[in-house]
């Protein structure tokens, strides 16, 4: 397994890597340490300071170690700011599956209220040589920047906006744990399973193509192909909804939903979409105040 973790400064990445590499002994590759080995030995013209160009320089060289990683099977806790919003572009089936992803990010207001203990914690984990120059508004400046571009390519950000070591604590156990005996991947991998069998037990209908209007609200648009399996029910008592992308027409992510306005939940199946197609449908769910939904990768 592989577990990868990004998000902007001063959020603790390197602080759940540490908790992370402790508690389920996974070896760490800090991608900082990456750059400055790199700088240092005047293999590239680039600073410290150049973020953009840093991230395309590195992401490649990163991104050849995880796939190395995965195929022998190897576990192996990365993390760093240098990881591209659309990521996920980088890999096909074959490694997907193996890669867990966390993005950290501050909310302005917890930025405005606990400022001073971020600086007093800032170097934890790592002594910072440049201490205390960090201001407020490029703080928050830069935690903004991570929310929008990772959540506009369908990842979801991990907010700290209350208490920030009940969030790492979270994210601890959440990634990796014991169930049934067996490490909770492989009863992940159990769930995508059963819903392969529904799937391929079912019919599927589409009744709203792309391009189609929607019943009720005919400026809406369907941009992917929209159906559910026949001879299903779902927690609102119809067929279970599915989203039919133009790839293999394999399962390979659910959209869990809370209607505020209907007062439910419910999943909807995304089969064969592409990373636009995923950004598509969570868009859709999400552009409602009353709706509010997450994107739960294979």
């Amino acid at each position: 397994m592989i577990i990868l973790i990004t998000g902007a400064s001063h959020t603790g990445k390197t602080v759940l890597a540490q908790k992370l590499l402790e508690k389920y002994r996974f070896p760490y590759f800090s991608i900082d340490h990456l750059k400055m080995g790199l700088i240092r030995s005047g293999n590239t013209h680039l600073k410290p300071e150049d973020d953009d160009a840093l991230t395309e320089y590195l992401w490649p060289v990163v991104r050849e170690i995880i796939k190395t990683a995965v195929e022998n099977r190897q576990n192996l806790i990365i993390e760093g700011c240098y990881i591209p919003p659309d990521w996920r572009k980088s890999f096909d089936e074959r490694y997907l599956p193996s890669v867990r992803f966390i993005c950290l990010a501050m909310t302005e207001d917890y930025i405005e209220g606990h400022f001073d203990d971020i600086l007093v914690h800032e170097s934890d984990m790592e002594f910072r040589l440049t201490r205390g120059d960090c201001s407020i508004e490029d703080l928050k400046k830069c935690n903004r920047w991570f929310i929008e571009a990772f959540s506009a390519a369908g990842e979801k950000v991990f907010l700290i906006e209350n208490d920030y070591s009940t969030v790492l604590q979270e994210l601890t156990d959440w990634q990796i744990g014991i169930c049934g005996g067996n490490k909770v991947n492989d009863c992940h991998e159990d769930f995508w399973n059963a819903l392969d069998e529904l799937m391929n037990t079912s019919e599927i209908v589409i009744d709203r193509p792309k391009g189609s209007a929607h019943p009720r609200f005919p400026d809406f648009i369907y941009q992917v192909d929209y159906g559910y399996l026949k001879n299903t029910v779902s927690a609102d008592g119809a067929e279970i909804d599915v989203w039919v992308g133009s790839g293999d027409k394999k399962i390979d992510a659910v959209m869990c939903i809370v209607d505020l306005m209907k007062r439910d939940s419910e999943i909807k199946i995304l089969i064969g979409c592409t990373e636009e197609e995923k950004t598509e449908v969570y868009r859709t769910h999400n552009e409602k105040p009353f709706m509010k939904g997450i994107l739960i990768r294979r």
